[in-house]
């Protein structure tokens, strides 16, 4: 994806990531350029949530040589709970198993137990001692 559509997406997608990383507003051009670069290449699949036009979660999975990695999976503060993250993450595991991934693979760090919850009740374990990293065997 180019062009004006990008743009609209990947300011999208950085909003949501800002708000749910508390991301400095600094960094937002780097995070729009990296966003469009990604949304560019055939090997990244973008996933973004709006709620009455606007942008409430994200994720981003990039699939190749049989595995496919997930990222920048987000929701805005004043939509938690209601299952978006959730949403997200699933629409792009399933994607990457339609895709032929042998292996889904995210991060996640080891203390934050809502978004460890929520990758375990979808399948994922964690990957040898308790760290930044889950993975989903199939």
């Amino acid at each position: 994806m180019t062009g004006a559509d990008s743009a609209a997406v990947a300011a999208g997608v950085v909003s949501v990531l800002i708000d749910a990383f508390g991301v400095d507003m600094a960094r937002r051009p780097g995070l729009i350029g990296e966003t469009r670069a990604s949304l560019a290449d055939p090997r990244f699949m973008h996933y973004l949530v709006r709620q009455d036009g606007v942008p409430v979660a994200a994720a981003r999975r990039a699939t190749f040589d049989g595995l496919s990695y997930l990222s920048s999976i987000g929701t805005v503060e004043a939509v938690r709970g209601f299952g978006l993250g959730r949403f997200v993450t699933a629409a792009a595991m399933l994607d990457a198993l339609d895709e032929g991934s042998e292996w889904i693979h995210l991060g996640v760090f080891a203390d934050n137990l809502p978004a460890r919850r929520l990758y375990e009740s979808l399948g994922f374990t964690m990957s040898g001692d308790p760290g930044p990293d889950m993975i989903l065997i199939g």
